[in-house]
């Protein structure tokens, strides 16, 4: 079982939203779409200052998880587009969202996107997501599909952490569970009794992330904060040119 499997079956919603309060099924299911709200309404706010994307036909969310932020997107799109790499969430998102019928949803276990086509998205967004692909390559790799998917004039909106910490950087509980998980002690037990979770970040530097956008596109807005552990997090806005 992967470890986002794992997750979807022991506690989801913590795996989406990590607050060290809300561990071992501590989220109320309202209380955790609120928050989706207004995470949400941040980015409907975003994009009316920004004015971009200029049509706003297809939004797509990148580890869209339960679905938390897809219902509150669906109202601003014609379709939206979930996708995660996890069956179990998918099949949360489709619960929680039955009655929202411009949403569609894709299990994507591929280091790409190619399930979608070029130019097909007005909005990209991502949210806390792009930090747990273990591999910086693939983490490169998902940025550049943004690129080939996004229209001319549209926008994309990820999150990653800049910078970690050492004592971030090392991450000793994911390794304890890895090594427990190892030898033989379930996912479950360890999430629901030991409070460790497989959770991974890797942080990509913001000189490293501007080098990957060549002149088609615009930085439009960056918005940087740095948590209570010294974790700097910038959301990047980009639209493309031509």
């Amino acid at each position: 079982m992967s470890n986002w499997e794992a997750i979807s079956s022991s506690d989801p919603l913590y795996g989406i939203a990590s607050s060290d309060d809300k561990k071992n099924k501590k989220w109320e299911l309202d209380e955790f779409f609120q928050r989706g709200e207004g995470i949400m309404k941040a980015f409907m706010g975003r994009i009316e200052k920004l004015n971009y994307p200029k049509e706003r036909n297809v939004a797509l969310e990148f580890g869209c998880g339960a679905g938390r932020l897809l219902r509150f997107a669906s109202p601003h799109f014609q379709k939206v587009i979930g996708i995660d790499i996890s069956d179990g969430m998918i099949d949360l998102a489709k619960k929680y969202q039955a009655s929202y019928t411009n949403i569609e949803y894709h299990v994507n276990k591929r280091p790409d996107l190619s399930i979608i086509r070029d130019s097909s998205v007005d909005f990209i967004y991502t949210h806390h997501v792009l930090q747990h692909v273990p591999k910086k390559s693939e983490q490169i790799a998902f940025i550049k599909e943004f690129q080939r998917i996004m229209t001319q004039n549209g926008l994309m909106a990820f999150h990653i952490p800049v910078f970690l910490p050492v004592k971030n950087r090392l991450q000793a509980r994911r390794r304890l569970y890895k090594l427990l998980n190892t030898i033989g002690f379930s996912s479950k037990f360890l999430m629901n009794k030991l409070g460790l979770y497989p959770i991974h970040m890797k942080p990509i530097p913001r000189e490293e992330i501007l080098s990957l956008f060549d002149d088609r596109f615009v930085l439009l807005e960056e918005d940087k904060r740095t948590d209570k552990s010294g974790v700097v997090n910038i959301t990047f806005y980009f639209t493309r040119k031509s």
